[in-house]
């Protein structure tokens, strides 16, 4: 692939690198690894969901979307299988399976990372502001110092006119996170 050269340092003397500059070339490579493993690993459900985590990296949401089913045929008690799939079905704009997928992820791992705060938002684009607030406040207990779960709370309150509370959670999520501009 082309390449750049880029300084290391800001002396004339210093060594200078080279790295790949064509996002094709890393993006075929990747693939490449990714399918060179499932090919070794037909059956394993880790393999697949490499593949499948890849090409959504990559924004090619159908062949992860394919790879996942996959997945599930093999073991449907991954919980990071059906985050995969509700991540792209938000992508997608399809809130209510992003929602399905994401209380699935949550029944069999409820503490997986970030899931809990997906299926808040994919609620409150539904407008479900009730669920929202159920969802949220376990996020807050499980994680009290998550800014993003202080201030979707504080979102979801707003949205019930319980602007007490709301203010609550948004001053919580700036204080937690001071440089999150949209909790002032």
């Amino acid at each position: 692939p082309e390449s750049i050269l880029i300084q290391e340092s800001s002396t004339p003397d210093t060594h200078i690198s080279a790295i790949p500059s064509s996002i094709e070339a890393l993006t075929k490579e990747a693939l490449e690894m990714a399918n060179g493993i499932m090919k070794e690993y037909p059956n394993s459900v880790d393999s697949i969901c490499l593949m499948a985590n890849t090409c959504r990296s990559l924004g090619r949401s159908e062949e992860a979307l394919t790879h996942w089913k996959r997945c599930l045929e093999i073991d449907a008690t991954r919980s990071e299988i059906y985050d995969g799939i509700g991540r792209i079905a938000m992508q997608k704009g399809d809130s209510a399976e992003a929602v399905s997928m994401w209380r699935k992820a949550l029944e069999v791992n409820p503490k997986i990372p970030k899931v809990g705060i997906r299926l808040a938002r994919a609620l409150m684009s539904l407008e479900q502001a009730t669920e929202t607030v159920e969802v949220l406040k376990k996020e807050v207990k499980n994680s009290p110092e998550s800014n993003w779960s202080h201030f979707l709370l504080g979102q979801a309150y707003y949205q019930l006119k319980d602007y007490k509370k709301a203010k609550r959670h948004y001053e919580e999520a700036a204080r937690i996170e001071p440089e999150h501009t949209n909790a002032y």
